[in-house]
């Protein structure tokens, strides 16, 4: 088995998952969650529609029905870092598990950096 995914084995067929499935999926889980964004909220829409960088900022370790997850998100100013954080992995492990009937093991949230109001404005003028 790849450490790339996780291979079921269900009446002589095989499911796999890959782990940019999972990252896509805690991606999408973590993009609900107000005042948080992943350390690759900056890539760019056709980034995004090619499916590069979809992964930057989630790290996803897959062994037998278990999966480890390292997220690395940036807080927006004003939010309370323990909230947020715990928010993260609940969300992140309630939406893989639902999604796969994958064990998720571990979720660690790593926030990197802290959004000010000013870096949202100018984050909003270079996108226009």
């Amino acid at each position: 088995m790849s450490k790339n995914e996780y291979i079921e084995d269900a009446n002589n067929t095989n499911i796999k998952i890959s782990k940019d499935v999972l990252s896509s999926i805690a991606s999408k889980a973590i993009s609900s969650i107000e005042g948080v964004e992943l350390s690759n909220a900056n890539a760019g829409l056709t980034d995004i529609i090619n499916r590069k960088n979809i992964s930057k900022g989630i790290k996803v370790e897959i062994r037998d029905r278990d999966v480890y997850i390292d997220l690395f998100i940036s807080l927006k100013y004003g939010y309370k870092v323990n909230e947020v954080g715990y928010d993260v992995q609940k969300k992140v492990k309630e939406s893989i598990e639902l999604m796969t009937d994958l064990n998720v093991k571990e979720i660690n949230v790593h926030i990197e950096n802290l959004i000010t109001a000013e870096e949202e404005i100018n984050k909003t003028i270079d996108n226009d």
